[in-house]
């Protein structure tokens, strides 16, 4: 596997490179939160740049049905690396991971940061939090739209989704992907200039 082919690190390494150059010193482990931030925000960036790819967007709504809290390749980071490192999974997933041979999404744990170790592992919770917050947003968008497809019940009846459908879902996806996004990098602004 050539990391430099895959989109997922060249995003995260760069994000690495650009943060650098904004906040220097969030490269000084002075706690270990700060090697985790920027191992997050590197995730983060690369993890929503999935929902600018128009075509990968719409095959994996209509493959979960709209519904991404289940396991897909949009929340997924480095799947080509993981796989190649024999782990039969993407290197990093914001919503679950393989247990027990089956995909099983995480549940909130408020004790997790504690036995936390790595700055990845660390990152992964905030990383985590994003996306939930990105879920929600998403959620609260298209409410609407699936109320409108199942005949006011919310439930979509069985089967493929309507290609207009499938289209308005990535739009909302992708526009909730974007201010998130926007919101994660803007915060850079508020954070304290190092001397």
């Amino acid at each position: 596997m050539f990391t430099c082919l895959s989109h997922d690190i060249i995003a995260h390494e760069t994000t690495h490179a650009l943060l650098d150059s904004i906040h220097p010193r969030f490269n000084e482990s002075t706690n270990p939160d700060v090697l985790a931030f920027h191992e997050a925000f590197a995730d983060i960036v690369a993890i929503f740049q999935h929902f600018s790819f128009p075509e990968v967007l719409s095959d994996q709504i209509a493959r979960t049905r709209g519904d991404l809290e289940s396991q897909s390749l949009l929340g997924q980071l480095a799947q080509e690396l993981g796989q190649a490192l024999g782990r039969g999974a993407a290197l990093r997933d914001a919503l679950g991971g393989m247990k027990d041979g089956k995909w099983q999404a995480h549940q909130p744990n408020p004790k997790l940061l504690e036995g936390a170790k790595g700055p990845h592992a660390r990152g992964a919770i905030l990383v985590a939090a994003v996306f939930r917050a990105f879920l929600s947003m998403y959620r609260s968008r298209i409410v609407d739209l699936l109320r409108i497809a199942s005949n006011g019940s919310g439930i979509l009846p069985a089967g493929a989704l309507h290609p207009d459908l499938v289209n308005r879902l990535a739009a909302e996806a992708s526009k909730s992907a974007k201010h998130i996004l926007q919101m994660c990098i803007r915060a850079l602004d508020y954070c304290p200039r190092s001397m």
